[in-house]
């Protein structure tokens, strides 16, 4: 069954975008999503399709919320804190995007980049492609 990579309204255009242009304040929420569909994608074979929650006709199956999504509204991280947790038969990883005074924080992708590395076992050696080692799996559970 494929998963879907469900992301916060007003963010679909971002994350049809490559990492690597996922730059600046307010890109937090889409590149977490951007690089755990391409780590999925690395280790399976098939990378999951990233919507946001009102788009419709999405096809059904278990769903991975990225961000402050509504179905994880209840929520509510500290700047920089992490909360990655399953409920429903879904996966929720969120974290702490702002701060005092509309500081801009990465709780979000911190949460992403340990959900790969400690669930999934991607390892990161050396910066680039050929300093990182990603297991192949032909299922993800």
């Amino acid at each position: 069954q494929q998963v879907l990579i469900i992301v916060p309204e007003g963010l679909h255009k971002h994350v049809q975008k490559p990492a690597d242009q996922l730059t600046g304040d307010g890109m937090v929420v889409p590149l977490a999503a951007v690089e755990l569909a391409d780590y999925l994608g690395k280790m399976s074979g098939v990378r999951p399709q990233i919507a946001t929650e009102s788009q419709r006709e999405l096809p059904e199956g278990p769903r991975v919320f990225v961000g402050h999504c509504k179905a994880s509204a209840d929520l509510a991280p500290k700047p920089e804190e992490i909360v990655i947790l399953t409920r429903n038969g879904n996966l929720h990883i969120c974290g702490g995007d702002s701060g005092p005074g509309g500081m801009i924080c990465k709780g979000t992708l911190y949460a992403v980049y340990d959900f790969i590395e400690q669930e999934l076992g991607v390892r990161w050696l050396f910066p680039g492609e050929h300093g990182e080692v990603v297991p192949k799996r032909g299922t993800i559970t």
